[in-house]
């Protein structure tokens, strides 16, 4: 599924995340305004981007033709 589209996550995006998630502090922002998006898209000619764990920010109200989401389904 890399490279199809830019995934929506819930998670607000804080560009200090990494650094408190490493000192123990592993909750989520509560707050923001920009939320991450994941995993690179068809759009980009970037390579490197096509991973799942790349990670950008997007503000909530933007649409853009390469971010979307994933559906899921739990109790098969």
């Amino acid at each position: 599924m890399a490279g199809n589209v830019w995934e929506w996550c819930e998670d607000w995006y804080d560009d200090k995340a990494y650094g408190r998630y490493k000192s123990g502090d592993t909750a989520p922002p509560k707050s923001g305004v920009s939320r991450v998006l994941r995993g690179g898209s068809w759009y980009l000619g970037n390579s490197n981007r096509f991973r799942c764990a790349y990670r950008v920010n997007d503000a909530p109200g933007n649409r853009i033709n390469d971010d979307g989401f994933r559906c899921a389904r739990t109790g098969f």
